[in-house]
């Protein structure tokens, strides 16, 4: 086949371009302004003279019709469901501050409405250890018990109203920033505060990571000086051994950012190499102040799919912003607006993630921490 031919028959390779966080916030910003000035998606990132990947994020981010990937289109714009969800994750640890995505669990894809994890069976025999063997002797046979958990996604969701003067004038920009700090930052706390909570699952939220752990593995603060906290800690660390746990690329101290400013000031480790007892320590405000955690995140799978932004401007909406309110009767929540009657518009954000412990054991908690 001649050089022309191929040419004609076979489309040229274009790698998949690398989707940044401006790349998703530019989306999302579009896709608000779209619906805000009755514009059609594909006008908006028109006259935006949006990147190709940028529209491709667009069209996923609105749940909008996406062309499959031929020869005649980007071959990468069909595959970019994981890029987006990935890369919203990633925004609510850079843009947010959210430190749940940068936890190093196992990040298992969304795919048809759930999440798949296969695991070694709790509680089974460890039977894969290999066995000296002298030449030409058998090798030695092991089994692996195998089993899975499936995640189903729990539903995040906010609404805001705005004028629709407001958004019409409103720049790509603008829009941006509205998502970063409203949908972002508010999000990011309410995501640390339930991961890092003792309560149970509901159909409305994942369990918090200190939910059911054993009693042999959690304990009480000794005290407050430098030798009680060395013994806590210590203990914390021996139990996760025993346990099984503790690799060094998984394994994490956890707290609150005023108990590790407290670890800096008491440990030279700590200040050097930002590790305690050779593991790495991870911490934020949202963390709670009185709870330590040393976890090995082998044993957390975490998931999300890709956020959903839809602009509304005929709804009516209850303006209810009380959570408990939330829980009774929506019916009578107040005050109720006509977005059609008060040219007015309202942007609404879902976002679907859950999280599981798969295994007992890879947790440590301290409790009642007043250092």
């Amino acid at each position: 086949m001649s050089a022309q031919l191929a040419a004609l028959v076979v489309p040229p390779y274009r790698p998949m371009p690398e989707m940044t966080a401006q790349h998703l916030l530019q989306s999302m910003g579009l896709v608000a302004q779209a619906a805000a000035a009755g514009r059609s998606l594909e006008a908006t990132l028109g006259a935006a003279n949006a990147e190709s990947i940028t529209r491709a994020a667009a069209s996923l981010v609105a749940r909008a019709v996406q062309d499959p990937a031929t020869t005649f289109n980007e071959p990468w714009a069909g595959a970019l469901v994981q890029e987006v969800a990935t890369g919203f994750v990633d925004l609510l640890a850079t843009e947010a501050g959210a430190l749940v995505p940068q936890l190093p669990m196992r990040r298992v894809p969304l795919v048809r409405g759930a999440a798949r994890v296969p695991m070694r069976k709790p509680g089974a025999a460890v039977n894969l250890a290999a066995a000296w063997r002298a030449e030409g002797a058998p090798i030695r046979v092991g089994a692996l018990t195998v089993s899975g958990t499936v995640l189903t996604p729990k539903s995040m969701g906010v609404m805001g109203t705005y004028s629709k003067e407001a958004l019409s004038a409103a720049a790509p920009s603008d829009l941006e920033a509205i998502i970063r700090e409203a949908i972002l930052v508010d999000s990011a706390k309410v995501l640390d505060a339930t991961f890092f909570d003792d309560q149970a699952a509901t159909d409305e939220r994942p369990a918090g990571i200190g939910y059911g752990i054993p009693a042999g593995d959690t304990a009480v603060s000794s005290g407050t000086t430098t030798r009680n906290i060395t013994d806590d800690l210590r203990a914390r660390l021996d139990q996760l051994l025993a346990n099984g746990y503790g690799n060094a690329r998984t394994t994490r101290w956890v707290m609150n950012s005023g108990s590790a400013a407290t670890l800096a000031a008491e440990f030279a480790e700590v200040q050097t190499r930002g590790t305690l007892l050779g593991y790495a320590i991870m911490s934020a405000p949202t963390v709670p102040s009185d709870v330590v955690y040393l976890m090995d995140f082998r044993a957390v799978a975490f998931t999300a799919d890709a956020p959903l932004i839809e602009v509304s401007d005929e709804a009516v909406v209850h303006e209810e912003s009380d959570p408990a309110a939330l829980e009774e009767d929506i019916s009578v929540a107040s005050p109720v607006r006509s977005l059609f009657q008060t040219n007015c518009a309202a942007m609404k954000a879902i976002w679907e993630v859950n999280w599981q412990l798969l295994a007992p054991g890879a947790v440590q908690v301290l409790q009642d921490v007043a250092w």
